[in-house]
């Protein structure tokens, strides 16, 4: 078991996943859970949007892959939540090019983490995105890449692509 930090606004929040690995998913979720998150999960983009169509649960905070299958991926999905439910904080994650991708999230007002990703940092970060107030939610300052958010790939807490 994870030794974790629970929050006021961890216990009233819900993070939706959006991640197509299942293993990779169910560790992160398990995780986040631990923290106190409710969560929602999507393994495409189709999925997730199905999900934030329904508004049951409502969503506090997209966390998604960029690589998923489909005909979508996590830029996509960015660019759909941006058009269809602003205000909604969408936070981006792969295991490939962390800098051009890191530059591609930044054009969307979106921050990025590389995988693999510190999941203590990660729950830190995630909990900052909630808690952060409307006007500084769609700032360029709040977007973040991992090496800003003190997230380090070298902590044994790790997920990574499969």
């Amino acid at each position: 078991m994870v030794s974790t930090n629970r929050s006021v606004s961890a216990a009233m929040s819900t993070i939706l996943v959006v991640e197509d690995e299942p293993l990779v998913r169910m560790a992160l979720c398990d995780f986040l859970q631990e923290c106190g998150f409710a969560l929602a999960q999507a393994a495409t983009a189709a999925e997730a949007i199905t999900i934030l169509q329904s508004d049951r649960p409502a969503i506090d905070l997209v966390f998604s892959d960029l690589r998923l299958p489909g005909t979508m991926d996590g830029f996509g999905l960015a660019r759909w939540i941006k058009a269809n439910r602003p205000g909604l904080r969408v936070m981006l994650t792969s295991g490939g090019d962390p800098k051009a991708q890191a530059a591609r999230a930044a054009d969307l007002d979106v921050p990025f983490v590389a995988k693999p990703y510190d999941v203590h940092g990660l729950a830190g970060t995630i909990r900052e995105l909630i808690d952060a107030p409307e006007r500084a939610r769609g700032d360029r300052a709040a977007v973040a890449s991992a090496s800003s958010l003190g997230l380090r790939p070298s902590s044994p807490a790790r997920f990574t692509d499969y």
